[in-house]
């Protein structure tokens, strides 16, 4: 039985213990949420960026032989 594709998604965050927070619970709230407001602030496309990467670093004709 075929469900079709699965998309995947990865993150990462840091954040300084205890400054950001006194106990290893609230530090991983505090970073669930940082990482909440930094996904609702930009959408990150690696199939874009590797598309734009392409484009910005394609060889020039003048390099060609």
């Amino acid at each position: 039985m075929s469900c079709g594709a699965l998309r995947t998604t990865s993150s990462v965050s840091v954040a300084p213990y205890p400054r950001d927070s006194d106990s290893a619970l609230a530090l991983l709230l505090r970073v669930d949420e940082a990482l909440d407001a930094a996904r609702r602030a930009m959408t990150f496309s690696v199939s874009a960026l590797a598309e734009r990467m392409a484009e910005l670093f394609k060889p020039s004709s003048a390099f060609r032989g």
